[in-house]
């Protein structure tokens, strides 16, 4: 006859059923359509700068080291809930309004720019190094 080893059941968790449909069913939040989304720039040495965003909150990190976006690619950032969350508008249909004119408003590729605010032509630099550029 052989022993057998009961293996004890694990411990429960506190899953919440209802917390996790509740979180489920809100939608996204567009981070670019918080009132914590700031636009900056990153300058490289000769003065020329790209056009990013950033959360104000500090929500966008990854350990110590704070994420950023470039500016073209902030709507495209999103999160399921965030804690200092505050709407830049009245309602959510003025809130899909305003993320879909953003879309049209922002630039479709990472534009360099002149300590001036000028354009770079795009066939001097296509890569952004900050050391360099």
């Amino acid at each position: 006859m052989t022993h057998m080893q009961t293996i004890p059941s694990p411990a429960p968790t506190g899953f919440d059923e209802d917390l996790e449909r509740q979180v489920k069913a809100r939608p996204r939040i567009v981070c670019a359509e918080c009132q914590h989304c700031k636009q900056f720039r990153e300058v490289a040495k000769s003065g020329r700068y790209i056009l990013k965003a950033r959360c104000a909150k500090g929500h966008w990190r990854k350990g110590s080291k704070e994420e950023t976006c470039d500016l073209h690619r902030v709507t495209a950032r999103s999160r399921k809930d965030c804690p200092d969350y505050d709407s830049t508008s009245d309602d959510p249909r003025s809130r899909k309004r305003f993320v879909e004119q953003l879309e049209d408003l922002l630039p479709d590729e990472r534009h360099i720019h002149e300590p001036d605010g000028s354009f770079v032509d795009k066939t001097e630099t296509m890569t952004w190094d900050i050391r360099r550029t």
